[in-house]
């Protein structure tokens, strides 16, 4: 088992997870029931980026979407997911295009920082973050998250579909 030395506990990998499409996909669905998840999920909801520029191939369109939840005073999960898009152009039903999404989800520890004062506070972070509460952050709250980017996943690839003219 790898040891947890930062405040990030990533559920994916840090780079993220990537679904790729090249076709026809629901552009504002995917905004839409990403915003109405992070609601329902009770996430603070930012939307750190949104371009849209007309290109002469078709529009290109980049999207940050960003949620983030307080579990208690040591964890806070973050869910980001990042649209890019071009050669976009608008259909009856929605789009088609070149679309690339980009899903990471993190555990943050100790969001409140009180563990990291001093080098003494940094080894006890590491010491109760490896020692005594690793187990209950893999299994309960790594489990957590990553059902919850599962659902993510699930939401962005339900708008990756035919459309029907």
């Amino acid at each position: 088992m790898v040891a947890i030395s930062g405040r990030e506990d990533y559920v994916t990998p840090r780079s993220g997870l990537l679904i790729y499409h090249d076709g026809f996909f629901d552009l504002d669905g995917i905004y839409e029931k990403m915003k109405k998840w992070f609601s329902m999920r009770r996430y603070d909801y930012v939307e750190k980026e949104m371009q849209i520029k007309n290109k002469p191939q078709g529009r290109e369109y980049v999207m940050g979407l960003w949620g983030e939840r307080e579990i208690d005073e040591y964890f806070k999960f973050h869910v980001r997911v990042q649209i890019f898009s071009i050669r976009t152009g608008k259909v009856k039903d929605g789009n088609i295009g070149w679309v690339k999404i980009n899903v990471q989800a993190y555990i943050e520890l100790d969001w409140t920082k009180r563990w990291q004062g001093t080098p003494w506070k940094r080894f006890l972070f590491y010491a109760y973050n490896n020692y005594v509460i690793k187990d209950r952050i893999q299994r309960v709250y790594e489990n957590k998250l990553y059902g919850e980017l599962l659902e993510v996943v699930s939401i962005a690839k339900s708008c990756l579909r035919e459309v029907h003219h």
